[in-house]
């Protein structure tokens, strides 16, 4: 390669790195900055959830360790979702996690199910 060659690819390098900015960019830019919102917000209102079942089951006097348990149930199924998607407005793909997330909440619930018929004997 002699030395015009070597302008014109690094011209033409800049140039595309240059076009690459401003098409693709700016979107993944926005994507990045989207996830923090997306995040706080979906917080936010996983919180006010959990505080509005909270004071629902107090109103309707339900076991303290019950409300306890279940606002706390209800809160990280939330955030779950909330970060799924957050993470999913990166770019990543969640779909083998969901699979993987539903595969252990499967096995969870089968096993309080065999938990509970087992103290009913």
């Amino acid at each position: 390669m002699n030395e015009e060659d070597t302008l014109t690819w690094t011209q033409e390098l800049v140039a595309t790195a240059t076009e690459w900015l401003v098409q693709d960019g700016i979107e993944i830019a926005k994507a990045i900055l989207m996830a923090p919102i997306i995040f706080v917000v979906g917080k936010w209102i996983a919180g006010a959830i959990r505080n509005k079942l909270r004071s629902t089951m107090q109103k309707r006097e339900v076991d303290p360790a019950l409300v306890s348990f279940g606002t706390s149930i209800a809160y990280y199924i939330l955030m779950i979702a909330v970060v799924l998607a957050a993470v999913q407005q990166v770019g990543f793909q969640t779909t083998s996690l969901v699979a993987v997330l539903s595969a252990a909440g499967l096995a969870v619930g089968l096993a309080f199910a065999g938990l509970s018929l087992q103290l009913r004997l």
